[in-house]
């Protein structure tokens, strides 16, 4: 099994809410993407970014092409922050991660969840036939 997990780096204002939710996340991602390698696990950290923010996606994480589209393309809203469409960022998360597998596992997450070192395993342990997707919900720690 290998698990692929997409994220989307961008560019917060530095010192914002976004940035450092972003570092913490990122830091756990390499702390949780080592820990599965010395589990034996095949784990493919991918960022999938705008043009402007690929200079973010630096290894372990492997850089997919630039995304060509946001949310502002395809429908009108009241704002005009420029968010990714889910289905891009799958199809070129996956495809970042080279040739697929029958049994790769694609993970997404926002780039404010936090990892436990042994998030992996977990994911790795849920994995079965009969249950094909799943829903991990997260745990929100008090900022005190």
């Amino acid at each position: 099994m290998r698990i692929v997990h997409i994220i989307n780096p961008f560019h917060a204002p530095a010192g914002s809410e976004h940035a450092i939710a972003q570092d913490v996340t990122l830091a756990s991602i390499r702390r949780a993407h080592a820990h599965a390698a010395d589990a034996g696990l095949e784990v493919i950290p991918v960022g999938v970014a705008f043009e402007e923010d690929l200079d973010l996606i630096t290894p372990p994480f492997v850089a997919a092409r630039a995304l060509k589209r946001s949310v502002i393309d395809v429908a009108e809203f009241e704002t005009s922050k420029k968010f990714p469409l889910v289905a891009d960022l799958v199809t070129l998360g996956a495809e970042a991660a080279g040739a697929a597998r029958d049994d790769d596992v694609l993970v997404y997450t926002n780039l404010d969840i936090a990892l436990q070192p042994h998030f992996y395993e977990s994911v790795s342990a849920l994995i079965n036939p009969d249950s094909p997707a799943h829903v991990i919900n997260r745990r929100t720690i008090p900022g005190h």
